[in-house]
């Protein structure tokens, strides 16, 4: 008989959230011609690409608010015991606006 840790199995689950999420991320970079939301937010601070830092300041804004909501609805999966929906949740995230 194989017994199922909780614990071991909800942290799965959150890991899976978080590359989902960073997944939605790193295609909302690319979409904005970026290799990955990594390499966008290089930009925010990179004044010899003006064009490029306006979308680098914009992407690590969104990006920290995607992340922001992400926690909160972990937090209140903890807090409630209600799982969330992994396409809720990604539906749920803040809508990126370009400059």
């Amino acid at each position: 008989m194989i017994t199922v840790d909780a614990s071991r199995v909800a942290e799965r689950k959150v890991a899976i959230f978080r590359k989902a999420v960073g997944n939605y991320i790193d295609a909302q970079a690319i979409a904005e011609g970026f290799d990955s939301i990594v390499t966008a937010v290089t930009y925010a601070d990179e004044p010899a690409d003006p064009v490029n830092q306006i979308k680098g300041v914009a992407l690590r804004e969104w990006r920290s608010l995607c992340w922001e909501y992400c926690r909160a609805e972990l937090d209140t999966w903890q807090s409630t015991g209600v799982e969330p929906v992994l396409e809720d949740l990604i539906a749920g995230l803040p809508v990126l606006t370009m400059p």
